[in-house]
């Protein structure tokens, strides 16, 4: 039988859908209260003080336009006659993204990189997204700031960035929006192709597409230039080609192509190997239109060398990194060798952030898992069945559940709310395994069909919020600032990251008593010579010159033998004046380095305007 005409039966077959169980419709209402449910949280810590649920609170430092429009739209879509009257459009659109439609699916693909496009990451607080910009706009060297890199990385995020910005065609700003619309288009149509190889269509394909693409992780994609970014697309990549070929033995390779890029740009890629090699066990015997198994075909074997050459390439690199970096760093810092890895990882608030970061990153993902247990008939038959849905299982779970695992035990520098990032592959493998459950259920309730309205609303719209928060650089202020001015108490090193972020961020723009103001928090648990260099600049600019004096007294006290605290002591007790102070500090400039141009120049102007101080 040719391809075409088994795809042919499958779309016959699946125009008349069977008949409706008591437990698929179960599930669906599941689904359908636990959406109700997550609107209706949404809305009530919208007005609720405090940090407990930070991922779900979003709404809360939104302008009222943007926190109740998208969050009334939601609620319009939960109710059945509006669902209802939905449910057509987006029956067809799903339809044609079934079909491998052209037109639809890069229309689609296209709005999502205008989104994108459209939400520039203005407030720029996740993860290393100052440092990676700076280093381009600064000329910086990457092997010192992240020597961890892969060269694919430097590549993407500075070698080329930096090119364009001294060309004067990009910004480093610029260069990374462009390439994060690329990934986010990608991202959308590997998405695409993911509900095509899950054999969706209707109204399922679109809500499935919808909770695929739609989530937190998007924000990777607004100025973000860091190699995560590509990660979380390929991401998606590794599920479209991986199910396809388990199912079909057809896509080999997208998925070596897509495995071997992943291997290159960062080490977190190795968890593909798992969804990868179930995919290839799985789809090795596949037979094509002529009967010849996947494994005696040239692009299969083409297809898996290209990932073990890339691996074989990196793998040195990847162990020196995990042991010298990662082991000390990220999965076992000293703070957590003293309490022990398992109190560590479980123990405080870590199991509520990373319930907040599943809420944050994929919202529906919880939802949709308990929708498919509810789903479950007496005989246990599961809500996601039909041709291959074995094989979509063990891809997809292959790839979400052992990143779900690793997260209680990664601690990322700057703690889980600002170091995301590290977790937004968790959260696209999350949400892919939503919309196949999502998609599989509802391929199946015929008479509730109408609840992928609600499902595409939750996914779409919670996620366009996400980045108007991020495109306003107050509004991300002020939720940094709950984060360590409520409750709960986070850990030191979690309120220095946070606070040293509110200075930067104020320092850049010229804010400068805000600036001030949050460095003064910081240095009260880190007093690190560049924060305190920030602070007193800060300071100075703000008028504030005792409070600069002070704290330049603090700098030198803790480095006596920096010229550049008492060259900025001698400055500002210059112009208090403290001529006392003045006249030591420069002297001490001047005794640590004899043609420090800036010092002699004070001291010329202190024995112009003091002549007779001694």
């Amino acid at each position: 039988m040719s391809r075409t005409s088994r795809r042919r039966i499958e779309r016959t077959a699946r125009a008349v859908p069977p008949a409706e169980s008591p437990g698929v419709a179960r599930g669906a209402l599941v689904l359908w209260s636990g959406l109700a449910l997550l609107t209706i949280a949404r809305a009530l810590l919208a007005g609720a003080p405090g940090m407990w649920l930070w991922g779900l609170n979003v709404q809360r430092f939104l302008d009222p336009l943007l926190a109740w429009v998208p969050w009334t739209l939601g609620l319009l879509a939960l109710l059945p006659p509006v669902a209802r009257r939905l449910l057509p459009p987006l029956a067809r659109a799903g339809d044609a993204l079934a079909r491998g439609s052209m037109v639809w699916t890069l229309a689609l693909v296209a709005l999502v990189g205008l989104l994108v496009w459209g939400s520039p990451d203005n407030a720029r607080f996740v993860g290393d997204f100052l440092l990676r910009q700076g280093t381009v706009e600064e000329a910086a060297k990457p092997a010192i700031i992240y020597p961890q890199a892969l060269p694919l990385d430097v590549l993407l995020h500075y070698t080329i960035p930096t090119a364009l910005q001294n060309a004067h065609v990009l910004s480093a700003n610029g260069t990374g929006r462009a390439l994060g619309v690329v990934n986010a288009m990608l991202l959308a149509w590997f998405a695409a192709r993911l509900v095509i190889a899950l054999g969706l269509d209707g109204a399922a394909a679109a809500a499935a597409w919808a909770v695929a693409v739609f989530g937190a992780s998007l924000g990777m994609f607004t100025g973000y230039s860091k190699s995560v970014a590509e990660e979380v697309c390929l991401c998606v990549a590794i599920a479209a080609f991986g199910v396809r070929f388990a199912r079909e033995g057809r896509g080999a390779p997208g998925l070596g192509a897509a495995l071997a890029v992943g291997l290159a740009l960062h080490r977190s890629a190795l968890v593909f190997l798992l969804p990868a090699g179930a995919a290839f066990v799985l789809g090795a015997r596949r037979a094509d239109d002529q009967g010849a198994p996947a494994l005696r075909r040239k692009e299969t074997w083409a297809a898996l060398a290209l990932p073990l050459v890339t691996l074989a390439l990196v793998l040195p690199r990847i162990v020196s990194t995990l042991l010298h970096v990662d082991i000390g760093v990220h999965l076992a810092p000293a703070e957590t060798r003293h309490a022990g890895i398992l109190a560590a990882a479980f123990g405080g608030l870590r199991l509520l952030d990373v319930a907040n970061l599943v809420l944050l990153l994929a919202p529906l993902a919880p939802l949709a898992a308990s929708a498919a247990s509810a789903a479950r008939t007496p005989r246990a038959e599961p809500a996601a069945r039909g041709p291959g849905a074995g094989a979509a299982a063990a891809v997809l779970l292959a790839l979400a559940l052992p990143l779900l695992a690793i997260a209680p035990f990664l601690h990322p520098a700057q703690g889980m709310f600002r170091d995301w990032d590290d977790f937004a592959e968790m959260g696209t493998a999350l949400s892919l395994v939503a919309a196949w459950l999502a998609g599989a259920l509802l391929a199946r309730a015929r008479a509730l069909r109408w609840i992928a309205v609600p499902i595409a609303a939750a996914a779409v719209l919670p996620a366009m919020q996400w980045l108007a928060l991020n495109a306003n650089v107050n509004q991300g202020l002020a939720r940094a600032r709950a984060y360590v001015t409520e409750p709960p108490t986070r850990p030191a090193p979690e309120r220095v990251a946070v606070w040293d972020y509110v200075g930067v961020r104020n320092f850049r723009l010229g804010r400068w008593g805000a600036a001030s103001e949050a460095f003064s928090h910081a240095v009260a648990d880190a007093p690190s010579p560049r924060m305190l260099e920030e602070w007193a600049v800060a300071a100075t600019q703000a008028g504030e010159l005792r409070n600069a004096q002070a704290i330049y007294h603090q700098w030198v006290a803790k480095d006596s033998t920096n010229a550049t605290a008492w060259l900025g002591l001698g400055a500002v007790a210059s112009r208090i004046p403290d001529v006392d102070d003045s006249f030591r500090a420069i002297r001490k400039v001047l005794e640590l380095d004899p043609r420090n141009s800036g010092g002699r120049q004070i001291m010329e102007y202190l024995k112009q305007k003091y002549p007779d101080h001694p």
